[in-house]
């Protein structure tokens, strides 16, 4: 990755970003499913536009003129042509004459677009896809570096850890962002309830506050626009965690099956997360204010 323009790689972990987001979005019924069609191919022709300007090759164009120029500085043909044909056929049937793919047509031009992707990015970037980092999309240091570790512990097939480091990820990007907005004492903007550490800790009242910082949870989630229907998606794949005095962690283990899309999902979720946030992001530190101007 260190071999890229800082441009280029950005560019090329939005692609990648957004070729998840749309495989993802292939997997959807009714027109949702039927709407991945064009995005494939919005990702797939940037895809071929970042590879030309880094070949030195003609930008614009057909997808036949992408692939003839990329395939002239390649020495060789470029893979899934005949595919990528197929693809442009059923986008503009669908676009221009109604023509409504089914199903099993939008996952064959999803499967072969990550295929394309995936097959022709080392020869024309010289980094494998799967190698490019998306964490620069993550301002949080402590999400980032947390993500970083989940990707190394699952290409290691350490698979609880790696889904404990995404859930730890996604638990700083929202803390960190919360944090860095203080109208008091250790109180952030979004402090909804009272202090409870004084709360006294017998056992019904264990149950009462738990339930208030659950509420309250859910109650910051849905006031930053984090939609819940995939947090709960990313919740059932995570385990859960505890951090330890001494600054160690303790997971909670789930005997479940995680995939790669389970992985990408929870990868995607956290960054989605992340740039969402960063569109409305601002420091403010009402108490440190207050106390200079004593």
């Amino acid at each position: 990755m260190s071999t890229l323009d800082p441009f280029v790689a950005r560019r090329l972990a939005t692609i990648q970003l957004l070729l998840d987001r749309a495989v993802e979005a292939s997997r959807q019924s009714g027109p949702l499913g039927v709407d991945a069609v064009s995005r494939l191919h919005d990702v797939i022709e940037m895809w071929l536009a970042l590879a030309a300007r880094v070949q030195g090759t003609k930008i614009g164009g057909t997808f036949d003129d992408y692939w003839n120029s990329l395939t002239a500085k390649l020495g060789r043909p470029l893979t899934h042509r005949v595919r990528a044909q197929t693809l442009n056929k059923v986008r503009v049937n669908y676009k221009h004459y109604g023509v409504e793919p089914s199903a099993n047509e939008i996952a064959d031009m999803a499967t072969f677009a990550r295929a394309l992707l995936e097959d022709e990015t080392p020869a024309l970037f010289g980094v494998a896809l799967a190698d490019v980092s998306l964490a620069d999309f993550v301002t949080s240091e402590r999400a980032r570096g947390m993500l970083d570790a989940a990707a190394t512990k699952w290409a290691a097939a350490e698979v609880v850890e790696a889904f404990a480091d995404l859930h730890e990820s996604f638990d700083a990007v929202v803390s960190d962002y919360k944090k860095s907005k203080i109208t008091g004492y250790s109180r952030s903007v979004f402090d909804f309830i009272p202090d409870l550490t004084t709360f006294h800790d017998d056992r019904e009242n264990r149950k009462v506050k738990e339930a208030i910082v659950t509420v309250e949870r859910i109650a910051l989630l849905s006031g930053l626009g984090i939609d819940l229907r995939r947090y709960g998606r990313f919740r059932s794949l995570v385990p859960a965690y505890t951090k330890t005095i001494g600054g160690g962690r303790y997971v909670q283990g789930r005997d479940v099956e995680r995939s790669q899309v389970d992985y990408d999902f929870c990868r995607d979720f956290i960054i989605t997360a992340a740039i969402h946030l960063s569109e409305e992001d601002y420091a403010f530190d009402h108490w440190r204010v207050c106390c200079t101007d004593r």
